[in-house]
């Protein structure tokens, strides 16, 4: 098996290692059958999504095609009225968004037949899996029940022409096979010793659809390849390094990860400084190096890395979204970045993550999409950014850019919102905050242990006000949001436009995520002041 592949090398490598074994909850999908029309129906090639609802027996209901799922033009009164008009009906739409599969399932839809959004010969496997990780008695309440499938475009835009000639009234079949199940999972760790309990997290995913040279045979071997050269030089690592091979990434909508977080919370919460994903790596056609982070190193550092490791004069920077075994908001790590060559959007020919490449989770990602000069490329850019992170006296840290980044997103949310949603409190918390951050990190007047400390907890802090909403101790549902969620949704729902119980909704939430925010942002203040010694520098709205 490949967990005792990775700890059998790490063993024969002489790095310090061991396997952890857990229960996991896996949705695999097994068959679905689509077909169309009465009589003598034609059958559509399909696929099951994984987390859909198990439905062996045939869903026989009229079609409806909703062409916003593409769009995103109606207002939230006419989409409300558009989800109101799929009841009792099967849903045929672009895209593969969790929440409108349970917006669906909501309003009494029937099953949904997702059309993927670029011209790709296979269908490319995916869940629909709204938990992040394992459910709780909470989350275990978002499993979906309605039958939930995928074609291609040209079948999808084939469904859609006989649903039009039909004169919208074409009557379609779905049922869907997953298996659902409690399975036995293990879990590769390597621990590279380094001056300090502090240590950087570098992790990878080993299950795979099909063979998954790309997705992510070559993230794995990259992370060895990383381990063998970090242990041969740790005695210039300041910070330890773990490495850690996740299951279920795919089957288990992040299971591995969020377990290793919810297990390890304590450990992760006080010594974590960096979390590195390698997924995607070596892909024919990249041709690009693209660093996606949360910002706090600064886009100088990043380029640098790229530079020093690659001889890149040109890196693609874009920030994390959910995706990738992002399941660490809560204990607050300051640096969570997943670098790989991709292809210039504009060369890719798909819409898949990573490369952009139409062979992602499906039959044909096979060795010979495997650029072994790319892994190399990929492999030394995640090389050098560990070990920095590793080794560096002091952490990077751009307090302006940062900070700037995230004023520019709340700032856009409060222009497009409406004068009930009042975000002027938010942002003069956030800018005491970089204050005294900027107080503490300038200068000689602080120790680098201080200094490391104050971005370790400034960072953290903030990292996860941008990127959850919920508990720290739990895991959001894999709704796309996007930056500071439930305070940037105020900008899609103007009262004008909006139904009264679901403004309401937007309006309680943007109330509660506020509050949250100031509290927290109070909280942060004060404990850096402390930090420091230094109670006179600013002012704490909470003590």
């Amino acid at each position: 098996m490949a967990a005792e592949y990775m700890l059998h090398e790490l063993m024969d490598m002489g790095i310090p290692c061991h396997m952890e074994e857990f229960d996991a909850y896996l949705s695999n999908p097994l068959e679905s059958t689509l077909l169309v029309g009465e009589g003598k129906p034609a059958q559509i090639v399909s696929r099951p999504r994984s987390f859909s609802g198990d439905c062996p027996l045939p869903v026989i209901a009229p079609l409806i095609y909703d062409p916003d799922t593409l769009t995103h033009t109606e207002t939230p009164a006419k989409r409300q009225a558009a989800l109101e008009s799929m009841k009792g009906k099967i849903v045929l739409g672009y895209g593969y968004d969790e929440k409108y599969a349970q917006l669906l399932q909501q309003a009494g839809a029937l099953g949904w037949i997702q059309i993927w959004t670029s011209d790709d010969e296979d269908i490319h496997e995916d869940t629909v899996g709204a938990a992040w990780g394992t459910p709780d008695l909470d989350s275990c309440l978002l499993a979906l029940s309605i039958p939930a499938a995928a074609v291609t475009m040209a079948d999808g835009k084939h469904l859609i022409r006989l649903w039009e000639e039909s004169g919208k009234s074409l009557t379609v079949s779905l049922s869907v096979r997953v298996s659902n199940q409690v399975c036995r999972v293990l879990l590769p760790v390597g621990e590279i010793p380094g001056g300090s309990e502090d240590f950087v997290l570098l992790s990878s995913h080993y299950d795979t659809w099909y063979q998954g040279a790309v997705d992510n045979c070559t993230g794995n071997s990259a992370l060895l390849e990383i381990a063998r050269l970090l242990y041969a030089n740790r005695s210039h690592l300041k910070r330890s390094v773990r490495l850690c091979w996740w299951p279920g990434h795919s089957n288990g909508r992040y299971m591995g990860s969020t377990w290793y977080c919810d297990n390890h919370w304590f450990e992760l919460k006080e010594h974590c400084i960096a979390h590195l994903n390698s997924d995607l790596s070596g892909s024919l056609c990249a041709d690009t190096p693209a660093i996606r982070s949360v910002g706090p190193e600064g886009e100088g550092w990043l380029r640098q890395a790229a530079a020093r490791a690659v001889d890149a004069d040109f890196v693609m920077l874009g920030g994390i979204g959910r995706g990738a075994d992002q399941s660490f908001w809560g204990v607050d790590i300051p640096y969570h970045i997943n670098p790989r060559y991709e292809r210039l959007p504009e060369f890719k020919t798909s819409t898949a993550p990573g490369a952009g490449v139409p062979w992602w989770h499906t039959s044909k990602d096979t060795y010979d999409k495997v650029d072994l000069h790319v892994l190399e490329l990929d492999t030394r850019l995640l090389l050098d950014m560990s070990f920095e992170l590793a080794a560096a006296d002091l952490l990077p840290f751009q307090t302006t850019e940062y900070f700037d980044g995230m004023y520019r997103l709340l700032e856009q949310a409060d222009v497009r919102s409406d004068e009930e949603f009042v975000f002027s409190p938010l942002l003069e918390a956030l800018k005491e905050t970089e204050c005294l951050c900027a107080k503490v990190l300038s200068g000689d007047t602080y120790s680098t242990e201080t200094k490391n400390q104050v971005i370790k907890l400034a960072g953290g802090t903030l990292n996860r006000l941008r990127q959850s909403y919920g508990s720290p101790f739990g895991h959001d549902p894999a709704f796309a949001y996007g930056s500071f969620p439930m305070l940037s949704e105020s900008s899609r729902c103007r009262r004008d436009e909006t139904p009264p119980e679901q403004y309401l909704f937007c309006r309680t939430s943007f109330v509660r995520q506020s509050n949250r925010m100031l509290w927290e942002l109070g909280t942060l203040n004060r404990r850096i002041k402390l930090l420091t010694g230094e109670q006179n520098i600013g002012k704490t709205i909470f003590i």
